[in-house]
């Protein structure tokens, strides 16, 4: 089991109290591990994946907690070069998908038309505790960290160059961090963070 792994583990037995705190949580993974599927009428269907089954069980407990929703938990196989399972978490209209993407912030209105946000609703992280939770969550869907014996690395992918800089400047308002960009494969941006970071 990899460090990345271990960490994420111990990630999902924090339970965060404030409200608050688990819906900042739940936008963070959401925002890198959702996907959006078109359920007719104009109406989105949310499907999550983590290849994690601590993190799956983890956020459909706080999914049902905070939103009173209990998602659907399928197990597939994992998309790409490796092998091995994913877990999906499938939120349907008629369980309230479109009242989960604008309090998450991904589904907005600018002049009276809704458009999907790739950025990080900055109303989410206005405490410190909130962005600690919605930092825990993205690193949850699409982190990875070195072992701190030999090196103090955390790397999390981002799927546009905006999400990138929210994050960049999130992690940069905490004290003794410093994150910067680096492009990859043409599209992916990724964060770096060359110090140990307690989520």
């Amino acid at each position: 089991m990899s460090f990345a792994t271990e960490t994420k583990n111990e990630l999902a037995r924090i339970e965060p109290e404030k409200k608050c705190c688990q819906l900042a949580e739940i936008a963070g993974f959401l925002r890198v591990s959702g996907s959006l599927r078109l359920a007719g009428g104009g109406k989105f269907k949310i499907v999550i994946t983590t290849e994690n089954p601590a993190v799956a069980r983890h956020y459909k407990k706080l999914i049902k907690e905070y939103f009173q929703v209990d998602t659907e938990l399928e197990i597939g196989e994992a998309a790409g070069p490796k092998k091995g399972r994913a877990y999906l978490l499938t939120i349907d209209p008629n369980m309230r998908s479109e009242q989960i993407l604008r309090e998450t912030g991904i589904l907005l209105v600018r002049e009276g038309n809704n458009y999907i946000s790739d950025g990080i609703y900055s109303d989410l992280i206005k405490t410190k505790c909130c962005r600690k939770s919605y930092l825990r969550g993205i690193f949850m869907g699409s982190g990875t960290i070195s072992d701190p014996e030999k090196s103090y690395h955390l790397e999390i992918v981002c799927s546009s160059k905006n999400l990138a800089n929210d994050l960049k400047k999130m992690i940069n308002s905490f004290v003794d961090l410093s994150a910067k960009i680096v492009e990859r494969k043409k599209s992916l941006y990724c964060i770096y963070e060359e110090f140990r970071i307690y989520l």
